[in-house]
């Protein structure tokens, strides 16, 4: 199956993120995964994948501009055929306040047009290795408020996790069976 992680980043700390969830995707077997900049993606991308992650940074309580501008010309040009209904849909994000406020509007944002391709949707359950410091619902967040420092091994595992989830989910609607 294939995977499609894209992501949008500021200072780096996103694309590290999205490496760790193309990683554990990777770790799951068949499956092929893409790791793209928003910048650098075009609709053959979202075409190609059965499973799609989507990660911005999270600034001023919303997506990054970079990802918003992807979607409302790309996505939207999928959007009247449902080109993107039945895929599994997933979003992660990173930001100052970790998962408070402004990193949920986020991830509810990029779930928000996930939903309106018709996708099926991917959370984020507390029994995933990882959760918390950084985690919520909706997907894994990476707290950038401690500065330069690297991920911690809490927040690479949710990452990871969540990769993985969606890969064997992926796996499963693309060979017939059922979501669940």
């Amino acid at each position: 199956m294939h995977i499609l992680v894209l992501y949008d980043t500021y200072h780096g700390h996103t694309a590290a993120m999205a490496q760790e969830i193309a990683a554990g995707a990777s770790e799951v077997r068949d499956a092929e995964v893409r790791l793209k900049q928003v910048v650098d993606a075009v609709a053959d991308d979202l075409l190609w994948a059965d499973g799609i992650a989507l990660g911005s940074p999270t600034h001023m309580g919303s997506m990054g501009w970079q990802m918003k501008r992807f979607i409302d010309d790309v996505f939207a040009s999928l959007w009247g055929r449902a080109r993107l209904s039945g895929k599994v849909g997933a979003v992660f994000t990173t930001g100052g306040s970790g998962g408070a406020g402004g990193a949920e509007l986020t991830l509810l944002a990029l779930m928000a047009n996930l939903a309106q391709q018709g996708m099926i949707l991917l959370t984020h359950p507390h029994n995933v290795p990882g959760y918390r410091p950084d985690g919520i619902s909706w997907g894994p967040t990476w707290s950038t408020g401690r500065g330069d420092l690297p991920p911690t091994e809490a927040q690479v595992a949710a990452a990871r996790g969540h990769g993985r989830r969606l890969a064997e989910l992926s796996g499963r609607v693309a060979a017939g069976g059922a979501p669940g």
